[in-house]
């Protein structure tokens, strides 16, 4: 079971004073949803420095005013982002693959959250993951499967996780 916690985030000028320290971020994001607290003291960088908790693996993202957080014994990723309105041709133009260029608001996040969990699941680099096309079968040894989430209006929140994984969503927010 993954379980996704979402909640309202810290102001935005909050979070420019902790953007220096990874480990540190990850724990106050965290703090930031009050349910989840005590999980926060345990988040610890692996060596490749994802987060994780003893026994289980963790995905952070935030954008806005929402942060989730999510928790499992299995890895995953989440991305989140709010859907605002962009020059999306442009941008996908420059970052994505071929054919993957698009003017469509739901399309370019659809595509630009699920880029990001595969740059997070496999901790390549953010330009080389926005040329990749997201395709979960590129995942060695695993059935993943994308799995999108609109849990408030104009966001959009896409989850890459085993096919065969429950989720369960606690908006806290």
């Amino acid at each position: 079971m993954i379980v996704v916690y979402i909640g309202k985030c810290i102001s935005r000028d909050c979070r420019a004073e902790f953007y220096s320290r990874a480990l540190e971020r990850h724990r106050f994001l965290a703090d930031s949803i009050t349910e989840i607290a005590p999980i926060s003291c345990n988040l610890k960088k692996n060596n490749s420095g994802k987060p994780v908790v003893k026994g289980g693996f963790v995905s952070i993202t935030h954008s806005g005013q929402f942060i989730a957080m999510s928790v499992a014994d299995v890895e995953h990723a989440i991305d989140m982002e709010e859907c605002k309105e962009r020059d999306f041709a442009a941008i996908s133009f420059r970052y994505f693959a071929d054919g993957e260029v698009t003017r469509d608001c739901k399309r370019f996040y659809e595509l630009w959250t699920a880029k990001e969990c595969m740059v997070k699941l496999l901790q390549m680099p953010l330009a080389q993951g926005l040329k990749t096309p997201p395709q979960a079968s590129r995942l060695p040894g695993k059935n993943y499967v994308f799995k999108r989430f609109a849990f408030a209006r104009g966001y959009l929140m896409t989850l890459l996780s085993p096919k065969e994984v429950e989720v369960a969503v606690i908006n806290m927010g």
